[in-house]
């Protein structure tokens, strides 16, 4: 759990650069729970107005997300997607 806290720091605060009042959308699935909520804890301690959001595994990668996500991604700054087709990348990783 250790290095997926850090792994997920790296990506908020240097690949994204998330500041403090920025909106962050995290969209997860059942598989990329642990992943994604991790996303959303360093959001939120980087005082960002974090949102975590949770949709069925798409089908096919690319599918688009159910109309609802898919208006909420409008009104942020910053998202997070890591969903279950991308999921298969990490399923031998030592972040799973």
């Amino acid at each position: 759990m250790r290095k997926l806290l850090n792994a997920t720091k790296v990506a908020v605060e240097s690949f994204l650069g998330v500041q403090a009042e920025e909106k962050v959308l995290v969209i997860v699935d059942e598989y990329t729970r642990k992943i994604g909520y991790a996303l959303w804890e360093q959001s939120k301690a980087l005082g960002a107005e974090a949102i975590l959001m949770e949709i069925i595994p798409r089908k096919v990668n690319r599918e688009e997300p159910p109309f609802p996500v898919a208006e909420a991604m409008k009104q942020v700054d910053v998202i997070f997607a890591p969903t279950s087709y991308q999921r298969k990348k990490y399923e031998n990783s030592h972040y799973s």
